[in-house]
């Protein structure tokens, strides 16, 4: 989340997401894992959260992709802050990423607990 409370989201498709992946062998924890994606993926290096809060803010349990057979997807998201200025340029130029407005994340689950995180004011 930037400083106007938008959300870091990858083009995916014909729109835009919230950025997913499994960890690797590497990644010493799971938000080292969403850290290395947020470096890869965008440049961003530079992420600071508020205290207390290191931990995942939502953990969503969903049903997987019809490919994986009867399964469940559970996804543990993070909330890292970092300037809207910190991203690679050429990501946002190019269509690549987007900062999305909080009430513009289609997750349901995603935009009403960062709008409870952030006291109703998002």
């Amino acid at each position: 989340m930037d400083e106007l409370r938008r959300v870091l989201s990858l083009r995916h498709g014909g729109g835009y997401s919230l950025a997913e992946l499994a960890p690797e062998a590497q990644d010493d924890s799971l938000s080292g894992a969403a850290l290395r994606l947020l470096a890869e993926e965008t440049g961003i290096r530079d992420v600071w959260t508020e205290p207390g809060s290191e931990g995942p803010f939502l953990v969503d349990v969903t049903r997987a992709a019809r490919e994986y057979g009867p399964r469940i997807r559970v996804g543990f998201r993070y909330l890292f802050r970092a300037h809207s200025g910190a991203i690679l340029s050429t990501m946002i130029e190019t269509g690549a990423a987007a900062w999305v407005p909080i009430a513009e994340i289609g997750i349901p689950s995603v935009r009403e607990r960062l709008h409870v995180h952030l006291g109703g004011a998002a």
